[in-house]
């Protein structure tokens, strides 16, 4: 019978471990990463995330990098050799920052719908005043309203009112005076002048017929016959003919 020797498997063994060894130190450069310097780290954040470094700093055996995005200002915490360690967000852009929504500014048709759902008058003009506020003039039978509205709301800030002043009553003419005259008496008109009593103004027409002369009284702005007088030629005499109340017309 054949005697065992451990030998040759001992031997086996050794030989493994040698080659084990002779590998890990051929192949140990290509599994280390060297450190990376400051450039380096920056440039490899940019390619990572491709926003723009604002800061790098050392910290230990890590980079902070301070990095501006467009969706916001982080800070990166990354190791000596590349590794990411952690991301915390920061702040956001100045692009980024909220803007107030714009509010909504009413039309002038819905601005015109309110004002004509308050008032009973006729819209005469509308004129913005500032970004809020619009004021429009309106008016009714007896007045000019003004009103101040927010265009935001339609809510009325201000209303003024006047009322309309009577426009100065038209006079009638001199010429139109000696027609109306020569209606009621037929003549020549020897001359026209105007009067006024108790407030009340009205034309003195003169008129020869082939006997006497009359004088015809019109009122100046509604042309009514008010009275006539005559004049006897012979003896001076003179006779009112009042052919209407004198006293309660303006």
């Amino acid at each position: 019978m054949k005697k065992f020797t451990a030998l040759p498997l001992f031997g086996a063994l050794i030989l493994s471990a040698v080659l084990f060894v002779a590998v890990y130190f051929l192949l140990r450069p290509s599994f280390e990463v060297e450190a990376l310097s400051l450039q380096e780290a920056k440039e490899r954040i940019q390619e990572l995330y491709h926003g723009e470094v604002k800061n790098i700093s050392e910290d230990g055996d890590f980079y902070l990098v301070e990095m501006a995005h467009p969706n916001g200002i982080y800070e990166i915490k990354m190791t000596a050799n590349g590794e990411i360690h952690s991301i915390r967000w920061l702040e956001q852009t100045s692009e980024q920052k909220e803007t107030p929504a714009e509010e909504k500014v009413l039309s002038e048709e819905e601005i015109r719908t309110i004002v004509l759902n308050s008032t009973d008058g006729t819209i005469q003009s509308l004129e913005k005043l500032d970004n809020n506020r619009v004021r429009v003039i309106v008016e009714d039978k007896n007045n000019t309203i003004t009103l101040d509205i927010d265009n935001r709301t339609g809510e009325i800030i201000e209303k003024k009112t006047e009322q309309k002043k009577e426009p100065a009553p038209q006079r009638i003419t001199e010429e139109e005076a000696k027609q109306l005259a020569k209606k009621i008496i037929n003549g020549e008109v020897k001359s026209v002048k105007q009067e006024m009593k108790n407030n009340v103004t009205y034309y003195l027409v003169e008129i020869a017929t082939d006997d006497d002369t009359a004088i015809v009284q019109i009122h100046s702005v509604t042309g009514k016959h008010l009275s006539t007088t005559w004049i006897d030629d012979d003896d001076d005499d003179i006779e009112d003919d009042d052919d209407d109340n004198d006293d309660d017309d303006d």
